[in-house]
Parts: C-alpha cells; structure tokens; sequence
C-alpha cells in the first residue's frame, strides 16, 4: 500500500511535516541530524505502531512538545490512518475508528525496514529473526495471529504457575501450550519452505551466492514431540520459573553453502544478504496478500559500493513498490537504472523538507 500524503509533527527535530511522495522510489537526502532517518521512523511507527529506534516513544517527542502525531491518506482507497502519542498514552484510528491494536496498522500499512543496525539479524540472538519472520507470516496467513495471541496467553498462566513452583497446575496449561505451539509452528514451515526459492533467486541475482537458504529450529529438539519436550522439562522450568521449549525460542538460520552466514560472510555481504531476505519477503508477500509492501531504507550506500546498489534498485524497482530511501549524499543513489521510472527527490534539512 502506498502512502498519497503524510503529515508529521513532533517527530524528533520534525516540528510540521507535509510530504506528498510518489507511488515509486522516493530518495530523501541531506547532511547528518537533519531528519532523514526520523521521518522513516515516522512511517514505520504509523505502519507498526512502534519505533525502529528506541522502545521508550517518550524519547520520540520533540523537545519541548507534549505529543507527536502522525497521520496520512493511503493512495488505493484513501484509507485515513493517524497515530498520536502524549499524556494519553498511544491513540490509534484507522478509516476514523480507533484501532483495536497494532495488527490493524500492520494489516493496512505492511511495510519492511532496513537500517545499518540489521545486521543484528544475523550477528545477534533468535529474537530478531523471529519477528523478521512472523511478520511475513502475519501478512500470508491469517490464522496465524489467534494462535500467536492463544500461546502467548498459555505460557503466560503457565511461567505464573512455574514461579508459583506449582508443577501440577503448570502442566494444565501444556494441551493448549502444544496446540497453538504447533500451529505456530507448522505456519512458520510452510512460509519458510515458500519463501526459499524467492531467497535463493534475489541470493543469486544481487549476491552472486546460488546456496543461499534458511534452517529452521523450532523451539525444542526436533527428534522430540514437543510435548514430550514440555513433560521432560518440567522440572527444570520449575527451578527456572519460566517455560523453556517451544516456538517462543524458535529460530531462523540463514546459511551459504550449508554454514552459517554470519560465520562466513563480511559486513558488507552481510547487508546484502539482509537485503535480499527483505526483497524476499516482500516479494511473497505482495503475491500472496493484499496490501502490497512498503520498503523503508535507511542509508542504502553505507557499505555497499556502487555495483551492488545499483543491482538493488533494479531489483527493489522491479517489485512495483513504494519505497522511502535515505541518503546523505545525492550523488550515491545518482546512478539509479536508466530503464526505470526516475525517483522522486526531496531534501531534508534541519527538519524541513523541500522536492527537488
């Protein structure tokens, strides 16, 4: 879904922001601090409800203000989206309702983000690539958040039994604990197993790697049942206090060659390996739903060089999408494919925004 007008204020150093971008590439370029990267926080907040950049929105309002507020209009139907953050806490509308939770920002503005710090997607722990994937999932398979929101609540009333040290009412909670577990379980397989021949033709086609692909570790020992898992180590989440097995300790290995990437790969190629799941998942997921996918990117240059950026804006151009991308120099995204549709140009600058 694209975006046909934005309104920021409050944002950062964004005191009032009016952006009307283009239904393709947008570049926003400047000097560092003048508001590129805080105007992509914008969107992904109004598209996820939470920030890419702190988890506390408190440090989001502009110094000196009491709220920020983020509204906009998408293009296909004109849809009225807005989010507002103050005293009141977090305020959602979406088509001038109030939104029941963040799922139903998410439903009608997906959108993916990549910033420097996703390389933590391969460098640091299973968090990180779970909801890389579930993200994918929530948007292909539409059962898949009731039986998200069923485990969660299980594991909840289950962990409270465990720190109780009360075994017998802990194991009350293991039926629907391996019910909905196992339906988390089977959607994240089949999205993976759909997703791997759109990873390994992005692998091949901006990476040069023919063996890119993912592994996948559910949670507990794969030659076990999970709910043998869950019999067998009861008495260690007893002294533990808190449910050891299952798909919230699930994990995503993306591998070259049948080794992990992150062991073999430089920072560089890293990015570019990060670049080509993200291309992935928005390409299933703009074939398999509807919205199609928003693409925020932030500082596209910072180490990739001029081949492989150019190989990701065909690529990225090629997907049809709305797509928001900083720079600090204009001259780095300059070489954009001259068989495409140019982009739209704006400027940013001590919070202003002007279209070039």
């Amino acid at each position: 879904m694209a975006l046909a007008h934005l309104n920021v204020m409050g944002v950062r150093n964004l005191r009032q922001v009016v952006l009307e971008p283009d239904p393709g590439i947008n570049i926003l370029y400047g000097p560092n601090a003048s508001g590129k990267t805080s105007l992509l926080e914008a969107i992904h907040i109004l598209g996820r409800g939470s920030s890419f950049r702190s988890r506390d929105f408190k440090k989001v309002i502009q110094f000196g203000q009491e709220f920020f507020r983020i509204s906009a209009h998408l293009a296909e139907n004109h849809l009225p989206i807005g989010l507002e953050y103050g005293r009141q806490g977090l305020l959602m509308r979406v088509g001038g309702k109030p939104a029941r939770s963040r799922a139903d920002l998410m439903q009608v503005l997906p959108l993916v983000t990549m910033t420097p710090e996703s390389h933590r997607l391969l460098s640091e722990g299973p968090r990180w690539r779970r909801r890389m994937v579930d993200w994918g999932v929530f948007h292909v398979e539409p059962t898949f958040l009731p039986a998200w929101r069923r485990y969660q609540r299980a594991m909840k009333q289950r962990n409270a039994a465990l720190r109780m040290k009360n075994g017998q009412l802990a194991s009350v909670w293991d039926q629907e604990l391996v019910a909905s577990g196992l339906e988390l379980d089977l959607h994240r397989k089949t999205y993976l197993a759909r997703l791997r021949p759109y990873l390994a033709d992005y692998g091949r086609h901006l990476i040069d790697i023919d063996a890119l692909l993912t592994d996948y570790y559910p949670g507990w020992k794969r030659n076990q049942e999970y709910a043998e898992a869950l019999a067998a180590s009861l008495s260690q989440d007893l002294e533990h206090g808190y449910t050891r097995y299952g798909p919230h300790r699930a994990d995503v290995i993306l591998c070259v060659e049948g080794r992990q990437a992150r062991d073999v790969v430089s920072r560089g190629q890293q990015k570019l390996l990060i670049a080509a799941m993200l291309l992935a998942q928005v390409s299933l997921v703009n074939e398999a739903s509807d919205p199609k996918c928003m693409v925020l990117i932030d500082d596209l240059p910072a180490e990739l060089d001029s081949e492989h950026r150019h190989r990701f804006l065909s690529l990225l151009n090629s997907l049809e999408v709305q797509a928001f991308i900083t720079a600090t120099d204009i001259n780095a995204v300059a070489h954009y494919p001259s068989t495409t549709a140019p982009p739209c140009v704006f400027h940013v600058e001590h919070g202003q925004l002007s279209k070039q």
